[in-house]
């Protein structure tokens, strides 16, 4: 692979070098492979599990992200438990200081009503029912609730979890979202 890049630039070259060079003596030339890979080692910033995080609408899984008329911030989705199949619309609400304050999560369906769309269009309708929200990016603190034996929530892990070497927040039941620092909700993992 090296020999070959290494031909194709002496190629593209050879017209400026005046045909001094020819492919055939580049073709000697051999490149060192990469040594092992060093270990990763995470920056003190990446093992700090954030007081506040930041969540900006998409067209997946933060279709409903922004904030009320009264000024609390909601984040409205559809959890899926895996372990029961069932699931859920749910509306998360934070103060406009992004302090937690309140969860309405309502049983939805089972998964065969899940898998035909029907949990989707229930969240859009939940979403026209909230007074005055405006679709924009919000800045939260990660919490956790207990419903039905499920946790809900974004929830907060610290590097010593068995899961991650470094601090994440993770929506939860779906384990769909996964936030990591620099917390400025530019990205996640799915």
């Amino acid at each position: 692979m090296r020999r070959v890049a290494a031909v194709v630039l002496a190629v593209a070259l050879l017209p400026a070098l005046g045909g001094c060079v020819s492919a055939l003596d580049v073709l000697d030339v051999v490149f060192p492979e990469p040594g092992p890979e060093e270990p990763y080692v995470p920056s003190p910033e990446e093992l700090v599990v954030p007081e506040r995080f930041t969540i900006i609408p998409d067209p997946w899984q933060a279709r409903y992200v922004g904030v009320l008329d009264d000024g609390r911030q909601y984040f409205a989705t559809a959890d899926v438990d895996l372990l029961t199949d069932k699931g859920y619309v749910s509306v998360y609400y934070w103060a406009a200081d992004g302090s937690f304050e309140s969860a309405d999560i309502d049983e939805f369906a089972e998964l065969a009503d899940i898998e035909s769309g029907g949990l989707s269009a229930a969240v859009d309708a939940r979403h026209k029912e909230l007074a005055g929200a405006t679709i924009e990016p919000i800045t939260v603190a990660p919490f956790s609730i207990e419903q039905d034996g499920i946790t809900f929530g974004f929830i907060a892990r610290g590097p010593d979890s068995k899961l991650y070497d470094i601090a994440s927040v993770t929506h939860m039941p779906n384990d769909d979202m996964v936030y990591y620092w620099p917390w400025d909700g530019e990205g996640y993992d799915t």
